[in-house]
């Protein structure tokens, strides 16, 4: 009985979609996420995919071509040429 009245709730409200593709932070990754299931379907295969961010600052990508990401982009590639350096040790003891 419970399980009727779950499904004709259900089905009064029914979920709204939003046909859109969007870039979005997975963690440590970059990627695209569909909002409904038809822009789902009609998604390239090459947007399916998530960059890891660490591939992204340390190939040297264009920060600009990942939108509002590309300030967290930028901090990141600043911080690893920082790690990149050269330590230098005095020995005029």
């Amino acid at each position: 009985m419970l399980a009727y009245l779950r499904g004709v709730v259900s089905k009064q409200h029914p979920k709204k979609y939003e046909d859109v593709i969007r870039m979005v932070n997975y963690g440590y990754s970059i990627g695209y996420k569909a909002y409904s299931p038809k822009m789902a379907r009609r998604m390239p295969e090459h947007m399916k995919n998530a960059t890891p961010i660490y591939q992204i600052v340390s190939e040297g990508m264009d920060a600009d071509q990942y939108g509002h990401f590309s300030k967290l982009i930028r901090r990141k590639q600043r911080e690893y040429q920082i790690e990149q350096l050269p330590i230098i040790v005095n020995d005029n003891g």
